[in-house]
């Protein structure tokens, strides 16, 4: 098995957003790729609205790292 990859984060996310009380303390942040931080946004936006934020479904593999389909068909590891 590869070793892990990580991933930088970029954004400085709110755990708990300002709209649902939370601060700009040090301890309500999280650092958060920009996908993973507009996939949140969406779902806190959805059921700030009353409804469910529409998700894509991906495939993870034992890594933890997202799966896509080959031309063949065949599941391989996302490379960024």
């Amino acid at each position: 098995m590869d070793p892990p990859r990580y991933t930088p984060s970029k954004i400085a996310d709110h755990i708990k957003p300002k709209a649902e009380g939370g601060t700009d303390e040090r301890e309500n942040y999280q650092g958060a790729t920009e996908p993973c931080h507009d996939a949140k946004t969406a779902e806190e936006v959805a059921g700030a609205q009353g409804r469910v934020a529409p998700r894509k479904r991906v495939e993870v593999g034992l890594d933890g790292w997202q799966r896509r389909e080959t031309a063949e068909g065949r599941a391989r590891r996302y490379s960024l």
